[in-house]
Order: C-alpha cells, then structure tokens, then sequence
C-alpha cells in the first residue's frame, strides 16, 4: 500500500501523466439517435443555461440585499449593544436569513489591515485583537533525505530511536512560520470595540475581511 507519502507521490505521477494525455484533443462525438435521449440532453443543456441564468440574477440581487441587511445587523448591534441572533428579511412569501462567521485566526492579518484597524481603533483596542501565531510545515529538504520520507510515514516519534533520522535533522524536520492575526470572538464584541457607533462598525466590519464574513441565505 506504501505510506502517506508514497501514496500522494504516486498520485502526483498519475495526474501529471493522465494530464499529458489530455493535451492531446481529439473529437469523439457520438449522434445520438434514440428520441428519448435525444430529448433528455437538450433538457439537460436547457436547464444548465437557465442554471447559469439564475446564478447571475442571484448574484445581482445579492448585492443589493446583503448590504441592505448588513446595514440592519449593525444598527441592531449597536442600539443594543449586544450581536443580535441570527437576523431574518422577510418580503411577502421571501425570506432571508442574514449569517456573520467568525473567521478569526484562519487568515493571515495583512500590514494594510492592522494599519486601518489602528487607525479605527487605535493601538490599545487592536493590541487586544491581535494574535501572533506560528504556522508549521515540513522542511522539505529534509524529508528528501534517504529513508526520512518513509520513516515519518511510519512514525515519527520513533525516527531518532530508529536511527534514520539524527537528533539535529529531526529538530530541524519542523519549520515556524510566523502569522499574525486576529483572535476569535470578534464579531460579538464588535459594538463595544467600537462604542456602539454604527459607522465606525461598519468601517471595523470591511477592515477585517475575511476575518469576518457576512452572507445571506434563503430561508
């Protein structure tokens, strides 16, 4: 079966061969001939235009629709000061539910971020939202060494025991990338970050990004 390792490598191999062979583009069209088939790919390529069709318009009236209940969420927010539940838009037989997620600490915090957070916030508040991580990863040019792949496959805690592996390469086998950015919790403590000031809300609210994302889905 091979270990994790030699099973991505083999993967790898496969979809770049099988890649090789679809440069190669040759026409392979087939008549169809039987009415009822026939019928049912046209319906099938009738349905996947007004798909797309439909996709389009929802998109276009997303944009008008998520920034009407963004708006809504933050006056809310601010008027009580505490993150209402989950908002729900009814028009007629429509509705809506308005969705914040918190995304904080799984995105990097740009240099342009932090920048406009602080000049919101200012450097005390955006000192409490900030959080410098570490992201890890192999050294690759380690695991290239002669029996290190296989053997962090098998296990990694025995490498040293094993002897595959010294005490330096295995300290070094791990690489810390450092990260900053926000912790988590931020999108309930938003009104008091920002003193219920709707406007400043708004403005933290884009700042952050992907940090906190904002969508609407149907009801």
């Amino acid at each position: 079966m091979g270990n994790a390792f030699q099973k991505a490598a083999a993967k790898a191999k496969s979809e770049d061969a099988n890649g090789a062979t679809k440069t190669k583009k040759v026409k392979n069209i087939t008549e169809v001939t039987d009415p009822e088939i026939a019928t049912a790919i046209k319906e099938f390529v009738d349905a996947d235009k007004r798909e797309k069709l439909a996709k389009s318009d929802k998109e276009m009236a997303k944009g008008q629709v998520l920034p009407y209940c963004t708006d809504e969420w933050i006056e809310k927010f601010a008027g009580d000061g505490k993150q209402p539940e989950t908002m729900k838009f009814r028009a007629e037989e429509a509705t809506v539910s308005f969705i914040v997620s918190d995304k904080g600490e799984a995105y990097k915090l740009s240099d342009e971020q932090k920048e406009t957070l602080t000049q919101l916030l200012g450097e005390d508040k955006v000192e409490g939202l900030v959080r410098e991580v570490m992201d890890f990863k192999f050294n690759s040019s380690i695991l290239e060494k002669e029996g290190v792949m296989d053997a962090v496959g098998e296990a990694l805690d025995g490498l040293v025991k094993q002897g595959k592996m010294s005490q330096a390469d295995c300290d070094a086998l791990i690489e810390a990338v450092p990260k900053t950015t926000v912790r988590k919790g931020i999108p309930e403590d938003l009104a008091k970050l920002c003193d219920n000031d709707p406007v400043l809300m708004a403005q933290v609210s884009e700042a952050l990004g992907s940090h906190m994302v904002t969508y609407v889905r149907v009801s």
